[in-house]
């Protein structure tokens, strides 16, 4: 939120002179001044630069293609660099790697979607979030995923998906013991789960 623009006199506050420079005010006014038809929107680039987020959003909306200056910007966080490879490269964005392979979300995300194949190196963030592991196992591996298995087994709407997906299509029917200690404990879970072992 723009906070100067409620101000009655936004020129006497202080900091008035560098609002430009956080990186939602200065999207926001520069998005102003293209609608008014304002030429010179320079000024606002830096802010804009401010921002991984706000530096992908001009590349995709404006720019529309490749923005190499900003590149080590939009690298520095794992989201913008994700949709930085899958919007504006198609494909691997290798400077962004480095924060992707941080998040797990993203980085099964990207593995699947630009990779489409198996990122050995980001398999310890991703095993560790049942729910990322599921859809990397499912999306990516298409098979069971052992490594991840301990994690999974702990989270019972996880163990449900994954068993229900992964495991048991691969194993045919029968138990997965491992995570029924957490499926027992929640009811709806464990019911399904039951109706579900035996079930061709």
């Amino acid at each position: 939120m723009n906070l100067y623009a409620l101000h009655n006199d936004p020129h006497s506050l202080i900091g008035n002179d560098k609002r430009i420079l956080i990186p939602d005010i200065a999207w926001n006014e520069f998005e102003q001044d293209r609608r008014d038809g304002v030429a010179d929107t320079s000024k606002y680039l830096p802010g804009i630069l401010n921002s991984p987020k706000t530096a992908f959003k001009f590349a995709e909306r404006i720019i529309k293609g490749k923005w190499p200056e900003a590149e080590s910007i939009i690298a520095q966080d794992a989201e913008a660099s994700h949709n930085y490879a899958e919007y504006i490269l198609n494909g691997r964005f290798k400077q962004g790697e480095p924060a992707i392979i941080t998040d797990p979300h993203w980085s099964s995300w990207y593995a699947s979607g630009i990779l489409r194949q198996r990122w050995p190196e980001a398999e310890p963030n991703i095993l560790k979030d049942p729910r990322v592991a599921v859809r990397y196992a499912c999306d990516t591996i298409k098979d069971r995923w052992p490594e991840a298995e301990p994690y999974i087994a702990k989270d019972a709407v996880q163990a449900f998906n994954y068993y229900t997906r992964v495991y048991k299509p691969v194993m045919g029917p029968g138990r997965w013991y491992e995570a029924e200690p957490a499926l027992k404990a929640d009811h709806e879970m464990w019911l399904r789960y039951t109706y579900r072992i035996d079930d061709k």
